[in-house]
């Protein structure tokens, strides 16, 4: 008999999460809607730590580990796609210079963790280099995969 290498939770995750992931965006700080809204619930201990980080090394907001999750509709998608005129698969780069620019309405964009560093975001960078790098994700996933990227 030969032994599985992952669990039955791990494989559910990967194929939910491969799904309904979309790709990559860089896309204006103030259009990432969290719940509660910011500012409010934050640590304002880990938001000055962040702050100071970033005023010293810059924000590093092209690494992975930094990237902040969203979920978005496929329509809010499909509309900030055609108004950047770029295809759906220009999301799915690993050149971070063709990363496309999206813009969203505000509440069309909601973020799943990174309330800190996008606080911190908006706090230290200029008004015109205020943007993040967002990983979409498709509304309706499963409150089992929600909790992982939660």
């Amino acid at each position: 008999m030969s032994r599985s290498f992952f669990t039955d939770k791990e494989v559910r995750l990967a194929t939910e999460r491969r799904l309904k992931y979309i790709g990559t965006a860089k896309v204006n700080i103030s259009q990432i809607q969290f719940d509660p809204p910011l500012p409010r619930d934050l640590d304002l201990k880990n938001l000055e730590r962040l702050c100071g980080i970033f005023r010293k090394n810059r924000c590093r907001r092209l690494d992975v580990d930094n990237h902040v999750p969203t979920i978005v509709s496929q329509h809010d998608l499909t509309n900030a796609l055609r108004k950047a005129n770029v295809p759906q698969q220009s999301l799915l780069t690993n050149v971070a210079h063709q990363i496309p620019q999206l813009a969203f309405v505000v509440g069309q964009l909601r973020g799943l963790h990174g309330r800190h560093r996008v606080q911190a975001g908006a706090e230290v960078l200029p008004p015109a280099d205020r943007w993040w790098i967002v990983d979409l994700y498709l509304d309706g996933m499963s409150h089992f995969v929600l909790a992982f990227l939660y």
